[in-house]
């Protein structure tokens, strides 16, 4: 079940779900699931998926999208859109797409030159499941999310290690990326 419950300007319904989920168009929504979570943010044809692959490509084109409006506004922030680039400046990546089984996944590859180089200490949005997508978006602020714990909504934020959730879930990722070995042209972090 996804539900509005707020958007943007007032309540629409009381809350009852198992989780929230806020967006950075301000609506808040109920979920009852991490699927349920990351379909806000993908779409909800995101829970008629019937592979895992399907499922992947979503939250890479969903966390593509918000890389985009993130660099853009810090672009526009910084007044970077209004000069002129020096192409001898060092470049540092503010957020990429990561995923632990191949590395960074590039914006276009459809560049003659894509870049599959990490650039400086970029935030990561993991996309490996569901689980690590709505914990990565959170740990950037790009979403807020809460659960229900004892009848009361806490953020994942504030009582939550996020980095050893994210640690846990990427356990069997690594594992088979161990054993399959990954994409040559992709870089991993550390690399």
């Amino acid at each position: 079940m996804i539900n509005l419950v707020y958007d943007g300007q007032k309540e629409i319904k009381e809350k009852e779900g198992k989780f929230l989920i806020a967006t950075l168009d301000k609506n808040m929504y109920e979920t009852d699931s991490f699927k349920e979570m990351a379909a806000v943010i993908c779409g909800k044809e995101y829970l008629d998926c019937d592979s895992a692959e399907t499922e992947m490509h979503l939250r890479i084109n969903a966390a593509k999208n918000i890389g985009l409006w993130v660099m853009t506004a810090e672009e526009i922030e910084n007044g970077l859109l209004d000069t002129e680039e020096d192409e001898n400046a060092g470049f540092e990546e503010s957020i990429i797409i990561y995923d632990e089984r191949i590395g960074k996944i590039p914006y276009s590859y459809t560049d003659p030159v894509v870049d599959y180089d990490i650039h400086g200490d970029p935030q990561l949005i993991r996309v490996e499941c569901d689980e690590t997508f709505i914990y990565s978006l959170e740990k950037n602020r790009l979403i807020a999310a809460w659960e229900k714990v004892d009848g009361e909504y806490q953020r994942f934020l504030q009582t939550k290690d996020l980095d050893a959730l994210i640690e846990k879930e990427l356990v069997s990722f690594k594992e088979a990326a161990e054993k399959q070995g990954r994409v040559p042209l992709h870089k991993k972090l550390g690399e």
